[in-house]
């Protein structure tokens, strides 16, 4: 890849993942050829778009985006923001920028007319123009990342729903979220904990305020999607989700989904229909895990299982505490 030497601190970079019917691992030799060249670079965001010529259900998306988190993490060097998203009908992540960014090209014809469309409407939204980098020959191939032989397409529904404390808002927070998005299409109802769910929580006096949460979770889903958003105060544990005659799915974590059924056993007291759920699971601190390399390239992450290598809040405020120390 091409990168001028203009680039600063404050550049924000866009790169393509594609992701196609090809057995389920990475291409790691590949991508770890991508972040090489992005570690010689100072940036303050990196967005990875996920790409495909398929239809992927939403599980398999959802697995492919949690695993780029965890990749990126392990091998960019750069201490940078990373967003990894999934392509969504109707909404173009590129307009929400706010900032220049640089695109990094690998369809140069499509994209310099899909980047000249995009410029028109930044220009009318007062945004600075996007800048097209064509790499003088591919880094890597469009056909390496996990993805399935399936056709089959996970339908969207109509009011999504999630709820959380989203403290130190992390890849797992972001995976959570993007299963929101990705099942959402007319409203996103997202409930921020508020103080009286936050009295057990470890290390309390490290939690953010009530705003900045809400506002990085707002945030991230601007990215995410174009549908309405609802961010809200949760003050009780259910929320709206047993009182909501419109709401159809909720995204719940490994560490959440048993409360399904006694959501749904008070929707059905209510009258109401009850809800789907799409579950993510457990992102791993990279950092932490054995043999890294070695189990992506084996494709054995899905053994690892310790608490101690999750990512998640409480680890975050516990090393917010040792420095306090």
């Amino acid at each position: 890849l091409f990168f001028p030497s203009r680039m600063n601190r404050q550049d924000c970079l866009w790169a393509d993942v594609w992701a196609t019917a090809c057995p389920p691992h990475f291409d790691v030799d590949s991508l770890i050829s991508l972040t090489s060249h992005l570690n010689t670079l100072s940036l303050s965001r990196l967005f990875v778009r996920l790409r495909s010529k398929d239809h992927l259900p939403t599980d398999l998306i959802l697995k492919l985006v949690g695993r780029s988190y965890e990749f990126f993490r392990f091998w960019l060097k750069t201490d940078c923001e990373v967003m990894i998203l999934p392509e969504i009908e109707g909404h173009n992540p590129l307009l929400v920028c706010p900032e220049p960014a640089l695109v990094i090209s690998h369809s140069p014809p499509e994209d310099e007319s899909f980047i000249n469309t995009t410029n028109a409407q930044r220009e009318k939204e007062g945004k600075p123009p996007l800048s097209l980098l064509s790499p003088p020959s591919p880094t890597y191939n469009s056909d390496h990342l996990l993805a399935s032989p399936s056709k089959k397409t996970s339908p969207k529904l109509n009011v999504s729903c999630v709820g959380g404390t989203f403290d130190h808002l992390h890849d797992g927070h972001r995976l959570l979220l993007t299963a929101t998005a990705l099942t959402g299409k007319g409203l996103i109802q997202c409930g921020v904990s508020g103080d009286p769910l936050l009295v057990k929580k470890k290390m309390a006096h490290h939690l953010e305020p009530f705003q900045i949460r809400k506002q990085k979770v707002e945030e991230v889903l601007r990215y995410l999607t174009s549908v309405k958003l609802d961010v809200f105060l949760l003050e009780e544990a259910y929320g709206p989700t047993i009182t909501n005659p419109e709401m159809d799915v909720i995204a719940l974590s490994e560490e959440t989904k048993g409360a399904i059924s006694s959501i749904n056993e008070k929707r059905k007291e209510a009258s109401l229909k009850p809800l789907e759920s799409v579950v993510v699971g457990y992102l791993l601190d990279v950092q932490l895990v054995p043999d890294y390399e070695k189990r992506l390239r084996e494709g054995t992450l899905d053994d690892v299982s310790s608490e101690s290598t999750r990512v998640s809040s409480t680890a975050i405020r516990n090393k917010l505490e040792a420095k306090k120390e």
